[in-house]
């Protein structure tokens, strides 16, 4: 039985419709590129040829189609937001689709599945550098069968359900820049950071998980607007009653440009209003930061009771590196309330709600 094949070949994994808000001239075909593997600036690219790849949600196109149909259901509020500087009511239908789109922006993007796929090799080559015999382990053959690109893709994509009840506590602004300085985009459009651990220095483990205290998401809407997400208990954005915060500050818009350059995986998109000199600075202020989501593996030795280590057994911890700048936001600032909040010593630092879920989940695992 021969495979049927969509007529979606060019698949996006940063939707069209998303993309052309940032169109130059709002032509909607064409787009501003700086791509940074080859130091290229390109002021009119081809709008429909970006931030996609051929078949990359597979041959049959039920991920495709499937991810379609929520573009179409997003589309109309991303929509209002701009037009209409309208946000969806906390814990409503409108909510719940916002939080699962921005989710799928991170789990969709290839970034995603090559962090699997670098996991596994690290852990290949741990094992192999601590015993070469392992090389022939069951299990190091069993992570060379682990090489199906749509598996992977599919594995991580139906995360995203699962992960939007950790984010209902997170509460939900607009940020309206009012510099001559426009928002850019990228290939990874969706910031994850967290101003607060970074403040206390937290290094046992990630800042940036759904369900972690401080955690922020920023996501830019077109040259002018930009959501930002936040845990409540940590931040105060403008005042309590605006929705619509206004920022006329330049630095703080060079700050969160900065953080799509480092988070993207390969190119930049602007509009016509940005130029190459604006890219090659933004570019330099980048360089003494490091760039998020390269995986890494660390090995830790286990106590064996008596004041030395376990000969041949160790801990592995895999992770990928966070964005940290030192971000300082005009008018996002941190509560009263977070002074109070102690870190204890487990490696996940959830918020009071996301613990809640997290727990209720493993239980019914259990169960």
């Amino acid at each position: 039985m021969e495979e049927t094949l969509t007529d979606k070949e060019n698949q996006h994994y940063v939707p069209k419709f998303y993309l052309r808000y940032f169109s130059y001239l709002n032509n909607k075909k064409q787009i501003g590129v700086y791509n940074q593997n080859n130091r290229l600036f390109i002021p009119t690219a081809k709008l429909k040829t970006q931030a996609s790849k051929k078949y990359f949600y597979g041959k049959d196109g039920i991920i495709e189609d499937w991810l379609s149909s929520i573009e179409s259901i997003i589309s109309p509020l991303l929509s209002q937001m701009i037009t209409l500087e309208k946000l969806p009511s906390l814990m409503t239908h409108s909510h719940v689709d916002l939080l699962f789109f921005l989710i799928l922006m991170d789990l969709r993007n290839p970034i995603r599945v090559n962090q699997l796929k670098n996991s596994r090799q690290l852990i290949k080559e741990r094992l192999i550098h601590q015993n070469s015999q392992n090389r022939e382990s069951e299990f190091v053959k069993a992570i060379d069968k682990m090489n199906n690109h749509e598996e992977d893709v599919l594995m991580i994509v139906s995360n995203a359900k699962g992960i939007v009840s950790y984010c209902m506590d997170l509460n939900i602004k607009l940020l309206k820049n009012t510099t001559d300085i426009p928002f850019i985009t990228s290939d990874n459009p969706l910031i994850k950071y967290n101003q607060f651990l970074e403040k206390r220095n937290w290094v046992y483990g990630g800042h940036n998980g759904y369900g972690t205290i401080g955690g922020q998401m920023f996501f830019p809407l077109n040259e002018k607007y930009m959501l930002v997400l936040f845990d409540p208990n940590v931040y105060k954005v403008g005042n309590n009653k605006e929705k619509v915060v206004e920022i006329n500050e330049s630095d703080s818009i060079d700050q969160l440009n900065i953080l799509q350059y480092l988070n993207c995986s390969e190119n930049l998109f602007f509009n016509h209003r940005i130029n190459k000199f604006y890219i090659d600075g933004l570019l330099e202020k980048s360089s003494k930061f490091k760039k998020a989501n390269e995986t890494y593996l660390k090995p830790f030795k286990v106590d064996d009771g008596k004041g030395g280590a376990k000969q041949n057994e160790e801990v592995i911890k895999i992770g990928t590196t966070d964005l940290k700048i030192k971000l300082n936001l005009q008018k996002i600032k941190f509560s009263s309330k977070s002074v109070g909040i102690k870190l204890d010593n487990c490696a996940v630092q959830f918020r009071p709600r996301a613990e809640e879920i997290y727990r209720y989940n493993e239980s019914k695992e259990k169960n």
